[in-house]
């Protein structure tokens, strides 16, 4: 007996249309070339299928019996042969993410060479944008998602919270709160938490006020009085280092943008009265899918995000439950 997919999918038709004519023009064949393929299934079985008149077609007992197992093959055949072209798909293709910059260090680098073990045919470009740029990235549709603080809600944006990480004092030990910039404090270190009260704004290196961090800091008018004019204003993390290491005084950044400074002789001290938070959202263009190659992305982030909570500061928001909802809406 060889019964294909083809004459199942043509019987299908007939039975749900109980028309010759309407399933031909269904599946785009001829009503001849059907009523010979229905024939020749009917052979190939030994069983009669089908009652026909001239007004009307009818499912026989053995026709209703054999829709019901047809269909359920065909639903199980389609489903693996998506699942197939879902698995081939993740296997190649391009993404294009947009991050913040400590976040590219920590979790979307780490994230990409995993995805090059599993997915070795996709392609990823990496671009680091301020918050602003990135959002108009994601609506322009530049690129597939971006890694950021999520400013200003947006109704034409998705997002979900993947971490947290508290506001802190990066500087070299000298010019931390209390040293009063004096090299010969170097070896005396502040280790405690620091209040806002404590900040000078004359020694204050700030990043541009375009840039997604400060705006952050200055939703907070509690904490930022005495911090509105600073002395010096930086483009990005990156010229904020350089200044720090010429001794010009202290930025103010989250703990894991911190992180990477550290080894290079900054100390960061934490904020408190308040406690300021920073976090972390991916987002995209609300119902528009992500790509099977950016939904692989995505899937990565979670393991070493979870890895980071060691770090003082940085808490972990990702849940699978969570990034389901976002991967649908």
């Amino acid at each position: 007996m060889s019964v294909t997919l083809r004459q199942m999918r043509l019987f299908v038709a007939v039975a749900q249309q109980l028309s010759f004519t309407a399933a031909a023009g269904t599946v785009n064949i001829t009503q001849s070339a059907l009523t010979a393929a229905i024939r020749s299934l009917e052979s190939e079985l030994g069983l009669k299928l089908l009652d026909r008149t001239t007004r009307r077609v009818r499912l026989t007992a053995e026709g209703e019996q054999f829709l019901a197992m047809a269909e359920r093959l065909l639903g199980d055949i389609d489903a693996s042969l998506e699942n197939i072209r879902s698995i081939a798909a993740r296997m190649r293709g391009h993404v294009t993410l947009s991050s913040a910059s400590s976040f590219l260090r920590y979790v979307a680098c780490p994230a990409v060479a995993r995805l090059a073990r599993t997915h070795p045919g996709v392609t990823v470009r990496l671009v680091e944008q301020t918050v602003d740029v990135a959002t108009r990235a994601v609506l322009a549709g530049e690129v597939d998602f971006a890694i950021c603080g999520l400013v200003q809600p947006n109704v034409e944006i998705s997002d979900v919270t993947i971490l947290r990480d508290r506001f802190g004092v990066l500087g070299l030990p000298s010019q931390m709160p209390g040293q009063g910039g004096d090299s010969r404090t170097r070896e005396v270190q502040r280790s405690g938490p620091v209040r806002w009260s404590e900040l000078d704004p004359d020694r204050y290196v700030a990043l541009a006020s375009s840039y997604g961090l400060r705006q952050l800091i200055e939703r907070h008018r509690s904490v930022t009085d005495a911090l509105r004019n600073p002395r010096y204003e930086v483009a990005s993390t990156a010229s904020l280092a350089l200044l720090l290491e010429e001794g010009l005084g202290y930025g103010i950044v989250p703990a894991m943008t911190a992180q990477p400074l550290l080894e290079h002789g900054f100390v960061f001290l934490p904020l408190e009265g308040p406690v300021v938070h920073r976090e972390l959202h991916i987002i995209k263009r609300r119902n528009h899918g992500l790509s099977p190659a950016a939904t692989a992305l995505v899937e990565q982030f979670a393991p070493i995000i979870a890895a980071l909570e060691t770090i003082d500061g940085i808490e972990l928001r990702l849940s699978q439950p969570a990034v389901t909802r976002f991967l649908d809406s």
